[in-house]
């Protein structure tokens, strides 16, 4: 029996930075070991990039060697397309949308495994033959209308991509979710029907790219964030235009953005000057990722500027290697309403953990709390108030002055495992040579 195939379309990929990058790598890096002919078509290597993807060169060793990359040079509008909304994308998909279409007419995938965001790559759902044999995954790595950071132009055009989502999830052969939050969120949402075609794969970590984790030894309390904050959470819009455009928009529901910057962990330093000055003398921040104006602004009006360092964006392993030594990790996330639970867990989050390094949790209740706080180590806070992280930050500060030989990624070993990206690979792997089985039994019907 000949290998089964799959091809990954993924507008981000190495060498593009961050956790939406990882994700397919890391299909492509452990579903060739896993029986699969594992193709992927992203975009050149030397295309402009910008806040959210920069040039990371340390992410280019993710796949695996047998692994082709089929890497899509030109950009243009996707003219076939009437999808509203990510506009900037449209105008240069095109290529790359039409070339996805032509190597599924060409060779013919068992599996077209289709990660997004842009979600604009949901109308190829719709451009596939109806006689195509390829079955067609889509993988959430946001859950699209189910989030509630996303903001829309206007209501009209959020209820327009609710349609589209609840097509795209009706049409497609298998689902996959990357929290179990949202999973239930989708299922109570988009109707219990769907749960026979749905998994739930989550970011994950790879163990190996782990290195022994050691605190610092400076008398310091050193707090380091990974990641690009949002600091234009922090801007009040200015004009007519700006306010008229921001009154307009719509997202799911009431979100405060500011607890994805660092302005309430400033205001928490500022607390412990006031009542705890020893401790607050020993704190330095280190941020990595990228320091726009607005990072600059911030930590200039937070009043420890001095205790700051601002890194800008470093590539993925060297990140790996300032994580395991600093005294605490930042994770931070925005807050929603009472009672409702954040479907999002961050990317960084599995290895935050997995680097056994303790962690200021400052998050919302949902997948990603639930996950942090059943290791230990972690210190739970509410992202947008600062005497709430002022005492994990104090929490902290006893923590590394009692924990001595302390082994955390021994300790949370046995919740990490399933977290694992080649585990998380094999799930997948089964999930799909399942939707191929059925269509060989005959007992599924076709598109």
């Amino acid at each position: 029996m000949s290998e089964p195939s799959v091809l990954i379309a993924a507008w981000y990929f190495p060498p593009d930075g961050g956790a939406g990058s990882q994700r397919p790598a890391s299909f492509s890096r452990h579903l060739p070991d896993l029986g699969w002919d594992c193709r992927v078509i992203a975009r050149a290597e030397s295309i402009a990039r910008g806040r959210w993807n920069h040039l990371d060169a340390s992410l280019m060793n993710q796949r695996h060697q047998s692994a082709e990359v089929i890497r899509v040079t030109e950009q243009g509008p996707f003219l076939e397309s009437s999808f509203p909304g990510e506009r900037s994308i449209k105008s240069e998909i095109g290529p790359f949308c039409r070339e996805v279409l032509e190597e599924v007419s060409r060779s013919s995938p068992d599996v077209l495994l289709l990660t997004m965001s842009p979600f604009i790559l949901s109308e190829l759902l719709m451009m596939m033959p109806e006689e195509s044999r390829t079955k067609v995954v889509v993988d959430l790595r946001d859950p699209w209308i189910l989030d509630y950071w996303a903001t829309y132009s206007s209501i009209a055009i959020r209820r327009t991509q609710h349609r589209l989502m609840h097509r795209m999830l009706d049409r497609a052969d298998g689902i996959v979710m990357n929290t179990e939050e949202a999973t239930t969120q989708c299922l109570e949402t988009f109707g219990e029907h769907l749960v026979s075609k749905m998994i739930t794969v989550e970011n994950g970590y790879e163990p190996e790219d782990m290195a022994k984790s050691t605190a610092s030894s400076e008398n310091v309390l050193r707090i380091m964030h990974a990641g690009t904050f949002h600091c234009e959470s922090l801007q009040r819009p200015s004009g007519l235009r700006a306010r008229i455009g921001a009154f307009r928009r719509a997202s799911r529901g009431s979100i405060d953005r500011t607890g994805r910057t660092p302005h309430h962990l400033f205001e928490a330093a500022c607390i412990l000057r006031e009542d705890h000055p020893q401790l607050a003398s020993r704190l330095r921040f280190d941020f990595l990722g990228d320091d726009d104006a607005g990072l600059h602004a911030c930590v200039h009006s937070g009043g420890f500027a001095s205790q700051t360092t601002l890194h800008g964006y470093v590539d993925h392993d060297r990140m790996l290697e300032l994580m395991v030594h600093a005294d605490g990790l930042f994770l931070p996330g925005a807050k929603l309403r009472d009672g409702i639970r954040d479907p999002i867990t961050p990317g960084k989050t599995y290895e935050y953990l997995a680097s056994g390094r303790p962690i200021i949790a400052a998050l919302h209740p949902g997948s990603g709390l639930d996950l942090v706080t059943s290791c230990p180590g972690v210190f739970a806070c509410d992202p947008c108030c600062a005497r709430s992280i002022a005492r994990s930050i104090r929490e902290l500060a006893d923590f590394q002055s009692a924990a001595g030989q302390r082994d955390l990624i021994e300790e949370r070993r046995s919740v990490m495992a399933p977290y694992r990206r080649r585990d998380l690979a094999i799930r997948l792997s089964e999930f799909m040579k399942n939707l191929i089985k059925k269509d060989d039994d005959g007992t599924d019907s076709r598109r």
